[in-house]
């Protein structure tokens, strides 16, 4: 059963490795912007964490047997 859940519910990091996961076959024809982007996801995941009453609560993770599948978020 897929199950929606708040970003507080996960550790830091989770949100980086969903979209690192998505985004895998994409670098394989853009490896230039791998750097770029990994950073702007990782400043994105610390800002989740960080600012819990503002960017942690505009969004949900997507889970299927427990384990986290995809993500959705929102500015605040």
């Amino acid at each position: 059963m897929l199950r929606f859940t708040q970003f507080a519910e996960h550790k830091p990091g989770t949100l980086f490795a969903l979209l690192s996961k998505s985004y895998e076959k994409y670098f394989e024809f853009d490896p230039d912007s791998r750097n770029d982007w990994h950073r702007d996801w990782q400043e994105y995941d610390s800002d989740v964490y960080k600012y819990t009453d503002t960017v942690g609560v505009c969004g949900f993770v997507s889970c299927r047997k427990g384990q986290p599948i995809g993500f959705t978020s929102w500015d605040p």
